[in-house]
């Protein structure tokens, strides 16, 4: 399922499964709500996941762009830890 808010140019997409790693999740109230946002370093290792496993190209340009656009917001030894955890550290953008 995807939220679209078109007035701030805003795309979710909402899954229905729980993220197995929350340590880097964040909260945010949105009107009423609360949502829980699965952390960037997270978010990254999933794409890389899909790029090595599934030899998804697009997940792996994801996985680029993502890391450029947050870099100064990743926790750059947890983004490492996880990548060695998930067998993905020799594609992590560097």
């Amino acid at each position: 399922m995807v939220w679209l808010n078109e007035p701030v140019s805003l795309a979710v997409h909402i899954v229905d499964s729980y993220p197995k790693r929350t340590e880097k999740a964040r909260t945010f109230q949105i009107g009423s709500y609360m949502v829980k946002v699965v952390g960037i370093e997270d978010l990254i290792i999933d794409r890389l996941s899909a790029s090595k496993f599934w030899k998804s190209q697009r997940d792996s340009e994801q996985a680029k762009a993502l890391f450029r656009g947050f870099r100064d917001q990743i926790d750059l030894q947890y983004l490492e830890e996880r990548a060695k955890q998930e067998k993905v550290a020799d594609i992590l953008p560097s």
